[in-house]
């Protein structure tokens, strides 16, 4: 295995890690590791870059929060990784693999993706159904009207 990235065609950047997206649509990550946002499947924090679990050549688009990172594939789905304490990965914590998924985990509701984006602690989606977005809302970022955090995508207002 040859250590580095070759053919990168983007990258995002998050609080202490790096994911490239490759002209063949495998992802590499590499940084801190602690809350599973390099989605190798550990914990382990990493100098090089590793390929990211089960995306298969398949992303088209990626998005980095602070600790978490998705990435939108071939088939509209969007799939995310790392912190999940607000939901920002897509799933209930509560409910589903705790705080954190240390490999990526597709979004539930969220199909037809055209465009995705990150923030701190939440995520966006541009679908053909309008703009879905998920995670912490303690600021009002998810955009449909209330406060409360959304562990499974919401419909932007409006939109």
């Amino acid at each position: 295995l040859t250590v580095g990235v070759s053919g990168a065609v983007e990258i995002v950047a998050g609080s202490s890690f790096a994911c490239a997206r490759l002209a063949d649509g495998i992802v590499q990550c590499w940084g801190s590791n602690g809350q599973g946002q390099l989605g190798d499947g550990t914990r382990a924090s990493r100098a090089t870059p590793a390929p990211v679990l089960d995306l298969a050549m398949a992303a088209l688009e990626l998005a980095a929060g602070a600790d978490h990172a998705c990435a939108r594939l071939v088939d509209g789905s969007v799939h995310c990784w790392g912190a999940n304490l607000f939901g920002q990965s897509g799933r209930d914590p509560a409910i589903f693999m705790g705080t954190e998924l240390l490999r990526p985990v597709a979004v539930a509701g969220v199909t037809g993706a055209t465009e995705i984006a990150a923030g701190d602690s939440h995520t966006c989606a541009r679908t053909s159904s309008g703009l879905r977005c998920w995670g912490a809302n303690d600021y009002g970022q998810l955009g449909d009207g209330s406060m409360t955090e959304s562990f499974v995508p919401v419909t932007v207002s409006g939109t």
